[in-house]
């Protein structure tokens, strides 16, 4: 298992070959996103043949700077091409129930890649 823990301005990041988990949450705005995606990238490609079955990727963000959507459609090229070669590949992108910016860039996102991806609202807590 592979983590990278949250801070104020980055976030939380999960690989887990075992669980068949890949997972981003929480805000994504400081100064060291591009070392955490590209770090995150590097390790989903160094474990991704281990992945037995199927992987599902969830991203939950607060908010995001577009440093992060770039390194993000890095990550989303790279399962994309993962998929088209034939690997049971699932985004979810997890909006908060009242965050249209996040739920209209979700969608956006599932228009661009083939990728099964499916933008679900989670409820206030």
């Amino acid at each position: 298992m592979f983590i990278i823990d949250k801070t104020k301005n980055t976030p939380f990041v999960k690989i887990s070959v075992k669980d068949g988990i890949f997972e981003i949450i929480g805000d994504s705005n400081g100064f060291f996103v591009n070392d955490l995606y590209d770090t995150a990238l590097q390790e989903l490609e160094r474990q991704f043949s281990d992945f037995n079955d199927r992987l599902v990727c969830r991203f939950h963000y607060g908010i995001f700077n577009s440093d992060s959507l770039k390194k993000l459609i890095r990550i989303l090229i790279f399962l994309n091409n993962q998929y088209k070669s034939g690997k049971d590949i699932t985004v979810k992108w997890v909006v908060n129930e009242d965050d249209i910016d996040n739920e209209i860039t979700g969608n956006d996102l599932s228009e661009i890649f083939n990728i099964p991806f499916e933008v679900v609202k989670k409820e206030k807590e």
